[in-house]
């Protein structure tokens, strides 16, 4: 997988591209889930895809719905690519990649992330396809994923559901704090700290120290 994702490293061009034919919104399912709406702030997210899939594999790209994590916009995005190619046999490739974008832009933003990308079997959990990520993202590497994630063959022989034919995708999303963004303590936890001007450090552990020990409050 590391070989798969260093040389997906330059796909963020692919992933501006207009949408070709083929697909469209309409493809979508909109499926509902913990979209983070009640805890902005959580680090821990998913995000169902389930997108119809067309009786023969057409070009398309399409986008998930957005699951907001430690208030970092993600999304999935899926490309197919078939080849009708006599000299190959795989149908073509299906790619995926995870999408971070901040909820408020600012210089130099970064937050590292692991994820698990799941492709559901049709009807054996078991034989699910799962595919892992870990990576750093930020404005110069705002997507990850894989270029190759599986061939659209294999797909279309095992993973299409019945009966509203769709290809059914998960993401599990573990998101660590991020940096150089604007971050909302009070918010987050329901505490504010003190800002350290030079000396302040060694007041501010002892006040923490002393709250969170519950015998002294």
């Amino acid at each position: 997988d590391d070989d798969d994702e260093e040389e997906d490293d330059d796909e963020d061009e692919e992933a501006t591209e207009a949408e070709p034919e083929g697909f469209s919104d309409d493809s979508i399912i909109h499926v509902s889930f913990d979209n983070g709406k009640d805890d902005i702030f959580r680090y821990d997210g998913s995000i169902r895809f389930h997108i119809v899939a067309p009786s023969r594999p057409q070009y398309g790209q399409l986008t998930s719905d957005p699951s907001i994590i430690r208030t970092f916009v993600w999304t999935l995005l899926a490309f197919s690519k078939p080849n009708y190619d006599n000299c190959h046999n795989d149908g073509g490739t299906f790619s995926l990649f995870l999408k971070c974008e901040p909820e408020k832009l600012s210089p130099g933003w970064s937050i590292f992330a692991k994820a698990e990308l799941t492709l559901l079997h049709a009807t054996d959990p078991s034989k699910n396809f799962v595919k892992k990520i870990n990576h750093l993202f930020n404005a110069r590497s705002i997507d990850w994923g894989f270029h190759q994630f599986k061939s659209l063959k294999e797909i279309y022989s095992e993973f299409i559901h019945w009966p509203d034919n769709t290809i059914r995708l998960e993401a599990k999303i573990h998101a660590d704090a991020p940096r150089n963004v604007e971050w909302d303590s009070k918010g987050q936890t329901g505490f504010v700290g003190l800002r350290n001007i030079g000396a302040t450090c060694y007041m501010n552990s002892f006040l923490q120290t002393i709250y969170f020990t519950k015998k002294l409050r």
